[in-house]
């Protein structure tokens, strides 16, 4: 090969190269041969002092996004034992390396949230967002996912090749690309949602006793897994309810579509029980509560917290609404109902 030849074709790598990281800048997912081909990459990164530059332009020049995922989260996710590196975990210290040398926070948390959960059994890939963290991400197939609280999703590293099913436990936002090719699918729990583009909400974290799905536009069918060939139309506006152990689904329609607020930073509770909201609370804290619960068996709140309220505040509201007393000790409250007593 001539000369000119290989330079050319070491530019049509390096485009290739800035593609894939300029999506990882955006928070995209990347595809299993993306990956590879990443990785193969990284691998072979000596000193290229001007990809290194570009990196720094690409770096300046992009979105302002804040990074959800705390840096301790990714230490564990780059360390998670003591073993002599592997190939992935070599991978990791050549993107670190680079990343570092360039401070790049949302760089390091997408390639190894992305790498790191690859390499799992059956090549499932998965996404995991802890209490007090949330976070957007878009799939390889365009559709954008907004990640709650304590949520996981997983999908399969040909996702959007030969299908668009994914798995969730926790809560989570879809605005679906559409396809009419392949549905999309979100099997949560003991139902499954199907859409080909729309835009849902679903709310299935493992220790809730019901479990939602609001519908915001489009239309989707849901169904049991047990009786997947009974499925239920939802129109935009509805919210279907699954109890725990329940073999029917309820719907009705909401007043407000404040389902989805959360996605937005605000925590909203409709007039839901004081246990759950307690559950709620724990997650978007990240706190540990202890109370009575049977000091709490008839109160209810209906809360609209703004973004950026604190705990204090959330824990001042409740006290108003219903009389608590809460004492603090690092991440555990311990919550008691205030003794009402006589006019003397």
């Amino acid at each position: 090969m001539h000369i000119t030849g290989i330079k050319a074709l070491q530019m049509d790598q390096n485009s290739d190269i800035k593609s894939l990281i300029s999506r990882l800048y955006r928070k995209e997912l990347l595809s299993a041969i993306e990956i590879r081909e990443l990785d193969k990459w990284l691998s072979g990164l000596k000193n290229d002092h001007t990809f290194e530059a570009w990196l720094q332009l690409n770096w300046q020049a992009s979105e302002d996004k804040p990074v959800e995922i705390s840096f301790e989260e990714i230490r564990r996710l780059i360390h998670p034992n003591k073993e002599k590196p592997s190939g992935k975990r070599i991978f990791l210290q050549h993107f670190q390396r680079v990343a570092a040398i360039l401070i790049l926070p949302l760089l390091i948390f997408s390639a190894v949230l992305i790498y790191q959960n690859f390499y799992t059994p059956e090549n499932w890939l998965s996404i995991k967002t802890a209490k007090g963290e949330r976070t957007h991400i878009t799939l390889p197939d365009g559709s954008e996912v907004w990640l709650n609280v304590d949520t996981e999703i997983k999908y399969s590293a040909d996702f959007n090749q030969s299908n668009r099913t994914l798995k969730l436990n926790g809560e989570a936002f879809f605005k679906v690309s559409k396809n009419k090719r392949k549905n999309f699918v979100v099997e949560a729990g003991n139902f499954r949602v199907q859409a080909v583009g729309t835009e849902f909400g679903v709310n299935a974290y493992q220790n809730e006793p019901v479990a939602e799905t609001y519908l915001k536009e489009g239309i989707v069918d849901i169904s049991l897994i047990a009786k997947n060939k009974d499925k239920t139309r939802m129109n935009p506006g509805q919210k279907s309810i699954i109890k725990s152990g329940a073999s029917e689904i309820i719907l009705r329609q909401t007043q407000n579509g404040s389902e989805s607020a959360w996605s937005s930073g605000h925590l909203v509770f409709q007039n839901e029980d004081i246990p759950r909201v307690f559950r709620k609370i724990e997650r978007w804290f990240n706190v540990s509560i202890k109370y009575n619960p049977e000091e709490f068996t008839k109160e209810t709140l209906y809360v609209n917290m703004k973004s950026g309220e604190t705990l204090d505040k959330m824990l001042q509201i409740i006290d108003n609404a219903i009389g608590i007393e809460a004492k603090r000790n690092g991440n555990e409250i311990m919550i008691e109902k205030k003794i009402k007593r006589a006019n003397s």
